[in-house]
């Protein structure tokens, strides 16, 4: 079951939708307005446009804000000690750069000791126990 593609409105279509957005009252206008708009730059079927929910918008909206802070903190990664705050450009001072890399060094360490786990057989109070299997195996190697 194959789909023909719909096309896009032309200019002389998506003037004339527009203009019949005013038939409606001023605010339900304005919303039909804007889907047309969404629907006409995003490339959305309009039953899509119309779906969106609004707490969907805010929930990218606090999305894209939180990117945007997590940006800004990083700041340069070319090696400097300048960051953005609101516009301006500043310099971190020397015991928060230490105070970072503590925290950073730290991270490392938790993750290489995940990474590094010991075999229960390495472990010191498993010792006794894996000697005496060795001593076991090579006893019965030599009976054999």
């Amino acid at each position: 079951m194959d789909e023909v593609p719909t096309l896009p409105l032309t200019e002389n279509e998506y003037t004339k939708l527009l203009e019949h957005c005013a038939d409606f009252s001023s605010d339900r206008a304005k919303k039909l307005h804007g889907r047309v708009q969404l629907m006409r730059h995003s490339g959305l079927a309009i039953r899509d446009a119309v779906t969106l929910e609004r707490n969907e918008r805010d929930r990218a909206q606090s999305e894209v804000e939180r990117l945007d802070a997590a940006l800004a903190a990083l700041g340069n990664l070319d090696g400097t000690n300048r960051v953005r705050v609101g516009g301006q450009t500043r310099r971190h001072l020397s015991a928060v750069r230490h105070r970072i890399s503590l925290a950073q060094k730290k991270r490392w360490a938790l993750s290489k000791a995940k990474a590094t786990k010991k075999h229960w057989s390495q472990l010191p109070q498993n010792k006794a126990r894996v000697l005496e299997m060795v001593r076991k195996m090579n006893r019965a190697r030599r009976a054999a």
